[in-house]
This record gives structure tokens, C-alpha cells and sequence, in this order.
């Protein structure tokens, strides 16, 4: 299981990523935006693609149609239908919770080892620096502080946003830095003395996805408001509980999601940029409050990877971003680092990620001999 692909493949849906969402709307005999001339004559015509679908895509991801792969347009339909859940207090609680549920394992299965072989550390720390060593093993720093050496890393963030520089010592001089070769290696040919460690001349080879950029979108929270019954052309006995805007409608609005969350006034909205006090007023009333604003883009990246229609956009970078033990003699030893967002190159969801944790946990696992990924036993398993 090198990469993403081997799972999507394994549950039958690696097509899927690699066509546009247009390509497999079209496979599939849904309309594009030209309606035929006698539907045109007909009352209450539209187009799904442009109106209905598109307005979905643009609510889960920020894209419209033509930016999305099949695999993603789907999974963007995933809260239309059945029950939605939410994280209590925020989805950190979920690294919070994970953490307890480390602790409580590494009690259960250590009795009878010391306190300090039985706990689960958490440094809350900013990491600036991952240094690779053959002896010494991963460290980690932040700023100029060193925060221990590691046998394996994960990187659990989008690479390109994760603000993380990557390095390996020389073999030649340990105080000498050179970058880590991230993703799958390619070997410069050469013959001569020069040429004889492999480590020295290697390059880095990693997909497009590792390198796009991220959409951003603006959460709004507002309190004490009123949808204007006048602005949105509704009346009060037809508001409904969620508005999506299509293309064109967020184009003109600057907002594409707007959700009523509790019957005394409070709303969640989502939009391209910060809404003015004029956007309020006009959309909610002079009585809104706005209690919380959150900015996902800018410095750290976005809510959620720009799909790009498909196709070599998707490929996945692997699992495995950097293998220590290729530099040595017995393969599959030495510091390693492991990359979960990997999962996101053809869809982003929590539900996708925590697929990409359990992964990365396996491969931990069977690289530290803690379990036989060849056992029988794992027959079962759906990873």
C-alpha cells in the first residue's frame, strides 16, 4: 500500500479520480447548460448541472463543476442526504480526544512498565525543521529548539502549507544540511568515484497535488439576525434552512453557503472574503451581530484543495515521503517520514483523512515489526 490510488482502486473508485466531474456527468446523460429548444418552451426548466449540482460543489469545496474530479463531485453530495453530525466544542477535539485514547491503549497494554514508558506525550510546539540522520534517527525542532529525535515522522498537513522545512545531514559532514529527497526518488546516472553514494545524487520526484494550491472561504457566525425576506425574494413562510448559491449567484453575492442554525436568529455563512458591515445589514438586518469570523486561507493554505478537474491533478503523492533506509544496505530501516495528507489529492473530507491516519498507523506498525502485514488474520481488514 504505497499509495491512495491502491485503496481507491481496492473499493473500485480510482476512475472515478481521474476523470473531471463533468466528464462523468456527461457519461452519465446529465444536461450542460444549452437546454434543448422544446424544454426552453416549457415552465420551470433549469439546467442541474449549472444550477443544482454546481451550487453542491460549491457549498462542500468551494469550486464549481468544471474544477472538480468525479470522485470529489460525489463525495461533495454526501451531506444532502442522511444524518449530519458535528464535533461538540470543534474539530480539534478530535486530536484531543485521539490523544486520550492513546493514553488509555499505552496504559492497558504497558502494566507493570514505569510512568515514563507508559505515557503519550503532547508538545505543543509550532515545528519549524525535521532533520533526518542514518544514526540519530528524525529530529524535530522548533525555531532553534530541539523537541527529540524520532525513528518515524507523520506529517498530518498539506505539505506545501505545512511552513516545514525538510533536511538530511551529509554523509560526508554531519554538521552539513542538504534537502530531504521528498516522494518517490529518482537516481541520477554517473559513473566515478563521485557517483559510488547514492544519497548525494538523488532528486525528488512528487505529483502536482503536493504543490496546488487550497481554496479559501471565510466562516461567518452571526447572532440576532433576520434573513431579509426582501433582498433574497422569499417570504417568511419559505425561508429555508439552507441557501446555496450557484456559480453565478456567488459571483454576484460574494457568499455561497447560508445556514440557518437555530430558530433565535443565529446564521453561518460562508464566503470568498470577509463580509462588509453593508453585506450584513443588507442580507440579515441592522439588528445582526456578527460573533465570530474564521479565515481558512491565506499563509496556512485554505479549507480545501483546488481539485483541477481531474486527471493527473489527482495523483496522489505516497504514503512514504522520505525513506531513511533506502540509503542503507538493509532496506526498510532508518528514519522514515510518512505523509497522511497524501489521502487528499482526490477528496477532502474528515471521514477521508481518518482513513489516511489508519494507514499511516499500519505502515508504521509493519515497519517497526509491530505487526505482519501479511497475516492472514488482517484478511478481513478494509485496509
Amino acid at each position: 500500500m504505497d499509495t491512495p490510488d491502491v485503496i481507491w482502486e481496492a473499493v473500485g473508485l480510482r476512475k472515478l479520480s481521474l476523470v473531471s466531474y463533468d466528464e462523468f456527468l456527461d457519461a452519465i446523460g446529465v444536461c450542460r447548460d444549452d437546454l434543448p429548444w422544446w424544454r426552453k418552451l416549457l415552465p420551470f426548466q433549469g439546467c442541474i448541472r449549472s444550477e443544482l449540482l454546481s451550487a453542491v460543489t460549491i457549498n462542500t469545496y468551494n469550486q464549481e463543476v468544471a474544477r472538480m474530479n468525479g470522485l470529489s463531485g460525489l463525495v461533495s453530495f454526501v451531506p444532502t442526504k442522511g444524518s449530519l453530525f458535528s464535533v461538540e466544542g470543534g474539530n480539534y477535539r478530535l486530536v484531543e480526544s485521539a490523544l486520550n485514547q492513546a493514553r488509555a491503549t499505552r496504559r492497558q497494554k504497558c502494566i507493570g512498565r514505569s510512568e515514563y514508558e507508559q505515557r503519550v506525550r503532547h508538545i505543543a510546539r509550532e515545528v519549524t525543521a525535521v532533520i533526518g540522520d542514518l544514526d540519530t534517527g528524525m529530529e524535530v525542532f522548533s525555531g532553534e529548539e530541539s523537541q527529540g529525535n524520532y525513528d518515524l515522522v507523520i506529517l498530518a498537513a498539506p505539505l506545501q502549507h505545512c511552513n516545514i522545512d525538510f533536511y538530511i545531514t551529509s554523509h560526508l559532514d554531519g554538521a552539513v544540511l542538504q534537502p530531504m529527497h521528498l516522494g518517490a526518488i529518482k537516481e541520477e546516472e554517473g559513473e566515478g568515484e563521485e557517483f559510488k553514494n547514492m544519497r548525494e545524487h538523488i532528486s525528488s520526484v512528487l505529483p502536482s497535488s503536493a504543490e496546488r494550491s487550497y481554496m479559501q472561504v471565510i466562516t461567518t457566525v452571526l447572532s440576532n439576525a433576520t434573513l431579509q425576506e426582501t433582498y433574497f425574494n422569499i417570504t417568511s413562510a419559505k425561508i429555508p434552512r439552507s441557501i446555496y448559491f450557484s456559480d453565478k449567484g456567488k459571483e454576484l453575492e460574494n457568499v455561497f453557503t447560508i445556514t440557518h442554525l437555530t430558530s433565535d436568529g443565529n446564521f453561518k455563512v460562508f464566503s470568498q472574503t470577509e463580509l462588509s458591515a453593508v453585506d450584513v445589514i443588507r442580507m440579515f438586518g441592522s439588528s445582526a451581530n456578527v460573533e465570530h469570523v474564521k479565515v481558512w486561507g491565506g499563509r496556512n493554505g485554505g479549507a480545501t484543495p483546488d481539485f483541477d478537474g481531474g486527471g493527473d491533478a489527482s495523483a496522489p503523492a505516497p504514503f512514504l515521503l522520505y525513506d531513511g533506509g533506502k540509503m542503507t544496505e538493509g532496506h526498510g530501516f532508518g528514519p522514515a517520514l510518512y505523509y497522511a495528507n497524501a489521502m487528499e489529492s482526490a477528496v477532502a473530507a474528515v471521514e477521508i483523512s481518518a482513513i489516511g491516519a489508519k494507514a499511516i498507523a499500519k505502515l508504521c506498525a509493519a515497519r517497526l515489526e509491530l505487526i505482519d502485514p501479511h497475516r492472514s488474520a488482517l484478511g478481513g481488514d478494509e485496509l
